[in-house]
């Protein structure tokens, strides 16, 4: 084989192999025709080199207008609401949402933090009744208590040793 019949050889392969992609594109274009589909009459006007054909009107009687549920209005100036009623599902952000895990167990008496809210380190967050809290600091009230009646006895009782010492 020479150089020539090969050159030739490989032109044929493109030719056969670009003629058969041909035939598979305009196959496919035969089955699946392009079609161009417009939702509402005036969208295709700018094929039709500015021809309109302007806004069409309908009638609808009474029955036909609660059929399809249309309420009709007078325009009129008013204030819009604040508020937009919706449904929907509410989501936690978990990346936001931390633990809290007290020291001492009880009854949460005081909220003073929502959810929502920034908070820093050492801001009181609710109040708490403890039993526990509530026993310690009673006994500790006591024991203050308890000592000071033995500061005042001892200061009583010291009290005429020093007058003697002074005679």
């Amino acid at each position: 084989m020479n150089r020539s019949s090969q050159s030739f050889e490989k032109a044929a392969y493109k030719w056969h192999f670009s003629a058969l992609a041909m035939l598979i594109f305009l196959a496919v274009c035969f089955v699946y025709p392009v079609q161009l589909s417009f939702a509402h009459s005036g969208d295709n006007e700018a094929f039709n080199a500015g021809e309109s054909s302007g806004p069409e009107e309908i009638e609808v009687n009474e029955q036909g207008l609660r059929a399809i549920d249309i309420q009709l209005a007078k325009v009129r100036s008013t204030t819009l609401k604040d508020i937009l009623e919706t449904t929907g599902k509410v989501k936690a952000d978990e990346t936001r949402a931390f633990d809290v895990n007290p020291t001492v167990t009880g009854v949460v008496k005081a909220v003073y933090a929502k959810q929502g809210d920034n908070v820093s380190k050492g801001k009181v967050l609710a109040l708490v009744h403890s039993i526990e809290v509530a026993t310690t600091l009673t006994q500790l009230l006591n024991d203050r208590t308890r000592i000071n009646s033995d500061i005042a006895r001892v200061q009583t009782q010291r009290s005429p040793l020093t007058e003697n010492k002074g005679c």
